[in-house]
């Protein structure tokens, strides 16, 4: 299982070169925009005790250029997952993937309309 990670993550290192600079700089403006609507959603989202679960969801760099990571929980909120999923002994109060699906059609929007303008732009048309 794990040499199959290994190699789909050469082949999608290989993949990234082919992609030209102009193209990757719209679709990265695109990724920065939609996670962070995302992160902000799940902000909005996240239930308000003390604060510190919303507080905590932020966007980070994710394995390469064309990829994000939006991220709830930390040391002063490690109880992120289960607030989201709940506990034998809590009801779940789910902020994070409302937030994921609520934004899905949008994101996906935002991503292909960046690629085809850089396509369009990068190839003349």
């Amino acid at each position: 299982m794990s040499s199959n990670k290994a190699a789909l993550a050469a082949i999608r290192r290989d993949l990234l070169k082919t992609i030209p600079a102009q193209v990757q700089a719209e679709v990265e403006k695109a990724l920065d925009k939609s996670a962070h609507e995302f992160a902000d959603n799940a902000q909005a989202l996240a239930p308000r005790q003390d604060g510190d679960l919303a507080d905590s969801v932020r966007v980070e760099p994710g394995a390469d250029n064309l990829s994000r990571t939006v991220v709830a929980g930390d040391q002063d909120a490690p109880q992120a997952t289960f607030i989201e999923f709940g506990t034998p002994n809590a009801d779940a109060d789910p902020f994070y993937w409302p937030a994921f699906r609520l934004l899905e059609k949008r994101r996906s929007g935002q991503i292909n309309r960046a690629v085809n303008k850089a396509l369009k732009k990068w190839g003349g048309g």
